[in-house]
């Protein structure tokens, strides 16, 4: 199927054809995904491709996508495009969110053994925390310590959304490491 059939159909909302497509690239693109991704279950690589084709639906409707007689290296490249950005996502997030946990973790309970580091870790956050406003410090305690989630954490701090709470944290995070950047124990 080209293109501008496909186009045409979805724009005249008759969906077989782009249903179509949807079902006769499916195995090859989850395949392809969990051969280049080991890490990622069924239900990961089903919903990158999921995404991976709203986002093509959406370049076809907005004339970007050129009709280079592929449309499966397309979509596969999408999906690999979409599992990518996933995973460096999830990376920086466990990344940054040990890095904090480390120094949320109380003396005796941390895996490092350095008895000074250890104070030299807590003295920092202590002073990062006190230099935050109340809300940020909030915020941050009630993530990383509390362990809540974005919706109880917008709930108990009168947040418009799970997404507001989301934004302030991440916020929040990023003015703590200026904070300790900056701190000489």
């Amino acid at each position: 199927m080209d293109i501008k059939t496909l186009r045409d159909a979805l724009l005249s909302n008759h969906l077989a054809p782009f249903t179509e497509l949807y079902r006769s690239f499916k195995p090859y693109c989850l395949a392809t995904l969990k051969s280049k991704h080991k890490n990622l279950d069924h239900d990961d690589c089903e919903a990158i491709y999921d995404d991976a084709i709203i986002i093509f639906r959406d370049n076809l409707l907005a004339n970007k996508v050129v009709d280079n007689g592929n449309l499966k290296t397309y979509i596969t490249g999408i999906c690999l495009n979409v599992a990518n950005n996933l995973l460096r996502k999830n990376q920086r997030y466990n990344s940054k969110k040990a890095t904090i946990g480390l120094l949320f973790e109380t003396q005796g309970h941390t895996p490092i053994e350095d008895l000074e580091y250890k104070e030299t870790l807590y003295l920092t956050l202590q002073k990062g925390l006190e230099q935050l406003g109340d809300k940020c410090k909030n915020v941050i305690v009630s993530f990383y310590i509390d362990q809540l989630s974005m919706e109880e954490i917008a709930k108990k701090y009168n947040f418009a959304s799970k997404d507001v709470a989301k934004t302030t944290k991440s916020r929040c995070f990023k003015k703590l490491q200026a904070i300790i950047a900056s701190i000489n124990v």
